[in-house]
């Protein structure tokens, strides 16, 4: 009886295994297109002219940027804080060409944000580009 059971486990054992295997392989290759597209939509726009600082003055400012697209993308800009709140966001369709694009800044207080740049394709395929920034209050003198 003890051999029976063995023998009857060791098959469950086999099979569960070579069921499982399918299906990890898939989803690996699930994982390894999507990483690929992403790289396809990160390489068909660049992000061109953004500063390391920008001046605030009474907490409005302007990021201006040149953003080139090699494909219809929706490029959002977002400004976020050191926390991570949402403080900006602007968005624009850009259809293969080169455009410049701007952040208007509002109610934004002087220190250290970070700048993210999304593109979406037509598939819903997106990248993202980042970048530290930080924003001064302008003093006239």
């Amino acid at each position: 009886m003890k051999i029976g059971y063995i023998t009857f486990t060791s098959a469950m054992l086999f099979c569960l295994s070579t069921a499982a295997q399918p299906l990890i392989a898939s989803s690996l290759l699930i994982k390894q297109i999507s990483l690929a597209s992403s790289l396809t939509v990160s390489n068909d726009f660049s992000v061109h002219g953004v500063q390391p600082s920008y001046w605030l003055k009474d907490g409005q400012g302007q990021i201006e940027m040149t953003i080139a697209t090699h494909d219809h993308l929706l490029i959002t800009g977002y400004l976020y804080d050191v926390e991570g709140h949402e403080k900006a966001r602007a968005e624009t369709l850009i259809n293969n060409r080169t455009k410049d694009f701007s952040l208007p800044l509002e109610g934004i207080a002087a220190g250290n944000y970070k700048l993210v740049i999304k593109a979406l394709n037509t598939e819903h395929q997106s990248a993202i580009k980042n970048f530290n920034i930080a924003l001064a209050n302008f003093a006239e003198n």
